[in-house]
């Protein structure tokens, strides 16, 4: 969770674009749910995020697809392709949501995203 600035849940507060942590992560979820879905074609995994372990509607949602084709002639895959899609809120009042991803995967430390990090 990150406050943006003091006095955050007095009233609305805007400080669009300062994005500086104040300490370690927090999660911001109490219970999460997957779902793995296979395909020959594309495998899907659902991740849901629950504010509360009883909630029954998700906060927040991370649906990560792995491309399973096309294959060359050995078998080797010709495309390795990762796809992330994120579904956030409602937020509380003057929360931003950030995101912090590792992967044992060898990317060489290269991510291809736009400014927001939603989009390549």
């Amino acid at each position: 969770i990150y406050r943006s600035v003091y006095g955050y849940e007095e009233a609305v507060t805007s400080d669009n674009y300062l994005f500086t942590p104040n300490g370690t992560a927090e999660p911001a979820w109490a219970a999460v749910r997957m779902e793995v879905v296979e395909g020959q074609l594309l495998s899907e995994i659902r991740q849901y995020f629950y504010r509360q372990a009883n909630d029954s509607d998700h906060t927040y949602a991370i649906y990560s697809r792995l491309a399973h084709g096309p294959q060359d002639s050995a078998g080797e895959l010709l495309c390795h392709r990762i796809e992330q899609e994120y579904r956030v809120g409602p937020l509380e009042l003057n929360h931003e949501v950030v995101l912090r991803t590792s992967t044992s995967l060898n990317t060489g430390l290269v991510l291809y995203s736009d400014n927001n990090g939603y989009q390549m």
